[in-house]
């Protein structure tokens, strides 16, 4: 921008205190346009200070989506491409002597470029892999071997006109190499990483590296690292089984990469596009049913996949444009193509697009309390009871209530043990919770945590328990069993004002944005007057006279909801005098019900019973 100095006379005379000396030029006045002849006599004219230029600001960071395609997978169409800023591809493998066997499709890595540069994408070749830390031990010991995988390199990033290196050194260690020249792994890693640096500055090109979550694999990343490199890919996706990739894990890794000090503008949040166990791609399990994309869990070919669906896909997104730079995902020839794509989600999600969470698919289980049952015959006959339920509405998701806060005195009891400053909050000396959870996220159920808060307060009560077992994927909510909101004598309860809904709701989302929160009790009039987003209504009526005076009620309950998603509690002693001549009253009261509600998420066959339905086995 060109500076603009001002004459004199376009400003108002300045008198001097030194008026004996100096004489103050006048203000022209406005129609003259000429600048005035300065007179003769000994006046300085005042020196003006231009004023200071317009900075314009830079534009904020883009946000970066970060995609791994491998040499191996299936093409990958332009159009997703063009969602992305960067492009990892996988795999140049190193080798014990500093050599590299570079991937054999060159002709695939040119198109790639091609499409990639065409949209303003940057390609990288990425290095390494699982398994493969002894090549790298190997070479990077020496610093001749490392000068030759280096030029290698650089050779293979010039001739392929690509834009950087990803290395992904699965892991480097505080321990001895195993190279022939020994040294601390982490020391030779970062040696490495210095002198990739220098020559990679050279063509001004990125540098950039994959590394663990957290924990001990991570320690191996000098902190000298993260000045070398551009971003560093957190792979928040390789804990095992259930716990696969979960929010919680997202955040965690998030947690210990800042307390180690890497800038936000360097972090890039790592989620899979395929599910554990069995590393089944994501495009998989939609072509076998596409309602899997808005869950966690699936039931591929006879085993429990867990992954990543769209809600928290969406959530973790939302997560790294709050913590992180930007999102990494292995790898995008696993994605789906149409409206289940998790690409898609990441990149509306990134482009600000707001979503509302999908409805939750149905379920079917039961409601479990520590004073239900005549006995508590343990966990394995809970799980196998969900499954039971499962099956008997053709597969739909294990979906249960379990209770760890009881009605007690004038609060709670809560069924683990912990520590609170709040006289209407109690703990237990044991924990009856955590072999159950650990259960059911093995068999990809979904559970509701529900409290009884009586006086304690309701949003102190999920966050303890929330803390205490958010980390667990079958997770997906808390419910507030409102006969007892405020009331400890009588199960009426206080009628739930729309601010106490989002204040209950919004607190479970801190912990995880997908979590929604149910409402319990018998009276309409007792639930929150407008509220509804992210909340699952759920009427416990009984003392019905028959089967359809029930079913009549709750269409009635999910008509007046509608349409937010309701549930039904049923299976009470109360009513046994007419589903007990039933051949299956959980199946053939169930399906009435869905037949009449649409809205429907959950039914909930209450413990009282569950003896009656599903017997105990030896």
């Amino acid at each position: 921008m060109k500076r603009q100095i001002f004459s004199v006379t376009q400003i108002p005379g300045i008198c001097l205190l030194l008026a004996l000396l100096f004489a103050c030029s006048p203000t022209p006045p406005p129609s003259q346009t000429a600048s005035p002849t300065l007179t003769s006599s000994p006046t300085m004219s005042p020196t003006i200070p231009p004023p200071p230029p317009t900075v314009t600001p830079e534009p904020a960071p883009k946000f970066r989506i970060i995609g791994y395609i491998t040499d191996w997978g299936v093409q990958v169409a332009p159009e997703q491409i063009a969602k992305l800023t960067h492009i990892n591809y996988s795999f140049a493998l190193p080798k014990p002597d500093g050599t590299l066997d570079f991937p054999a499709n060159t002709w695939k890595l040119q198109q790639y470029v091609q499409i990639a540069h065409e949209r303003g994408v940057q390609v990288l070749i990425s290095v390494g892999g699982w398994g493969l830390d002894k090549e790298f031990e190997a070479f990077a010991a020496s610093p001749e071997l490392r000068a030759k995988f280096v030029t290698s390199l650089m050779q293979y990033v010039d001739e392929n006109n690509l834009d950087g290196v990803d290395m992904d050194w699965e892991y480097p260690s505080r321990a001895l190499g195993t190279g022939p020249t020994g040294g601390v792994s982490s020391e030779n890693f970062l040696a490495l990483m210095k002198e990739l640096r220098a020559e990679l500055d050279k063509r001004n090109k990125l540098l950039t590296a994959a590394v663990a979550a957290y924990g001990e694999n991570a320690e191996g990343i000098p902190d000298e690292t993260f000045a070398l490199v551009d971003f560093l890919n957190l792979m928040a996706y390789a804990d095992a089984g259930a716990h696969h990739s979960t929010y919680a894990l997202a955040k965690q890794s998030l947690d210990y990469w800042h307390a180690r000090g890497l800038p936000q503008n360097k972090i890039v949040l790592g989620v899979p596009f395929y599910a554990q166990p069995g590393d089944a791609p994501y495009r998989k399990l939609i072509q076998a049913d596409a309602s899997a994309a808005q869950t966690d869990f699936f039931n591929y070919h006879g085993t429990i996949a867990a992954y990543n669906g769209l809600p928290t896909m969406r959530a973790k997104t939302q997560l790294a444009m709050e913590r992180a730079s930007g999102i990494m995902f292995w790898t995008l020839n696993d994605d789906s193509t149409d409206a289940t794509s998790l690409l898609n989600a990441i990149y509306e999600t990134a482009q600000g697009k707001q979503s509302v969470l999908p409805p939750l698919p149905f379920g079917a289980g039961f409601r479990f309390s520590t004073y239900g049952p005549p006995y508590d015959p343990g966990v394995k006959y809970w799980a196998d009871f969900a499954e039971n339920m499962s099956e008997r509405f053709d597969g739909a998701p294990p979906q249960i209530i379990w209770i760890v806060g009881n009605v007690s005195g004038t609060g709670t009891q809560l069924t683990f043990f912990g520590k609170s400053d709040n006289p209407a909050i109690h703990f237990s000396m044991k924990d009856r919770n955590e072999e159950a959870l650990t259960l059911f996220d093995q068999m990809g159920a979904q559970v509701w945590l529900q409290v009884e808060p009586g006086n304690a307060p309701v949003d102190v009560l999920i966050r303890i328990v929330l803390e205490k077992y958010a980390q667990h994927p079958s997770v997906i909510g808390v419910g507030v069993d409102v006969e007892w909101f405020k009331s400890t004598d009588k199960p009426e309860g206080q009628a739930v004002s729309d601010a106490d809904a989002r204040l209950w709701r919004d607190t479970a989302r801190q912990f995880n944005p997908t979590y929604r929160l149910f409402l319990k009790h018998w009276a309409k009039e007792k639930m929150p007057p407008t509220e509804r987003e992210g909340i699952v209504f759920v009427d416990d009526s009984q003392g019905f006279e028959s089967m359809d005076v029930l079913v009549d009620e709750f269409e009635t309950w999910g008509k007046t909801f509608a349409p937010a998603q309701v549930g039904f509690q049923f299976g009470y002693p109360a009513d046994k005098k007419w589903w007990g001549e039933l051949q299956d009253a959980p199946r053939e009261i169930g399906e009435k019900i869905r037949a009449r509600v649409p809205n429907l998420a959950g039914l909930y066959w209450v413990d009282f019973s569950a003896f009656d339905v599903f017997k105990v086995t030896e």
